[in-house]
């Protein structure tokens, strides 16, 4: 859980392994920003509510050759004037 109250808040997860099947964020930025930062072959999904504000998922999966056991980081987002930012 990360929370960016009239703040912001960057985190780098290029050098960081999924164990299990799935890994779980929840984010909540309040007039603020948060930035995270992962490995290119983790696959991300998005969902949330932007009130006011926004995210963005910019990750881009390279090509993993038909490999089924693909790392996955389900967030979701809560932006009250603020955004969200995820990228590789």
């Amino acid at each position: 859980n990360i929370c960016a109250l009239f703040g912001s808040v960057d985190i780098d997860l290029k050098d960081a392994e999924i164990i299990e099947k799935d890994a779980y964020l929840d984010l909540v930025t309040i007039f603020g920003g948060i930035n995270i930062k992962v490995p290119e072959d983790w696959k991300v999904i998005v969902k949330g509510l932007p009130l006011f504000g926004g995210w963005e998922n910019k990750t881009k999966l390279k090509d993993l050759d038909g490999e089924k056991d693909i790392p996955v980081l389900k967030v979701h987002c809560f932006a009250l004037f603020g955004g969200i930012e995820i990228k590789n």
